[in-house]
């Protein structure tokens, strides 16, 4: 995998350009580094934000299925990822057919905290006073935890199906406890079964069908 700027611009060099990722980190890469008029459309693994455009400078871009990549030449396009999770969509991109891409995060040197951004937001929205809290895929506790913190009068409920990162999530908000409780299930509009995708980063295990192994949650 390249991820130098001289080989990215010699690769996308009259090809389809298509961004991997309808993320805030995407719009970072096109203020900063790319000009949204290069960029054919997104894709994302995140369902709600399928058909949807994501407005940039003068230009809506298109946010697709990624499995819209497979209707492309892949000879003549390039995928730029930009999504800080680029391990988890590598295989993916791989399990595709598709190798000729690269990774912002890699290729501009950048990093993003998500998790400070989406606080941020929340706080400046309702305040340090909600009173309830769904923390929905709690992972191994860390965002749980900042939510304890930020919002010292909430009920907080953890839903994490994962059994490793459930037991690290219990540990982190042990003495939280009157506060926090939490469920080894994932949370869905209906009851039943579903299949459980896990990835070699903890923080992308999903309902989606792009993990590298799955049981049954």
């Amino acid at each position: 995998m390249n991820n130098d700027f001289e080989s990215f611009t010699e690769q996308k060099r009259g090809k389809k350009l298509i961004l991997f990722g309808a993320s805030e980190l995407a719009k970072k890469v096109i203020d900063n580094f790319i000009r949204s008029s290069c960029i054919d459309y997104l894709v994302d693994n995140n369902p709600s934000k399928h058909g949807v455009e994501m407005v940039v400078g003068n230009k809506a871009l298109q946010i697709y299925h990624p499995e819209k990549l497979l209707q492309e030449n892949k000879d003549d396009m390039v995928v730029l990822i930009t999504s800080s999770f680029y391990e988890e969509i590598i295989p993916q991109l791989l399990k595709y057919g598709i190798h000729n891409y690269f990774c912002a995060p890699l290729l501009f040197k950048l990093e993003y905290d998500f998790e400070y951004d989406f606080l941020q937001d929340q706080l400046e929205i309702i305040g340090s006073d909600a009173k309830v809290i769904f923390d929905v895929g709690s992972n191994t506790g860390d965002t749980t935890i900042k939510y304890l913190e930020a919002f010292p009068h909430a009920r907080i409920f953890a839903f994490e199906p994962d059994p490793t990162n459930f037991e690290a999530c219990s540990a982190k908000t042990l003495k939280y406890h009157k506060r926090c409780s939490l469920y080894p299930i994932a949370l869905a509009d209906s009851d039943g079964h579903a299949r459980f995708h896990i990835n070699s980063h903890s923080g992308t295990h999903s309902l989606l069908p792009i993990g590298l192994q799955e049981f049954a949650a």
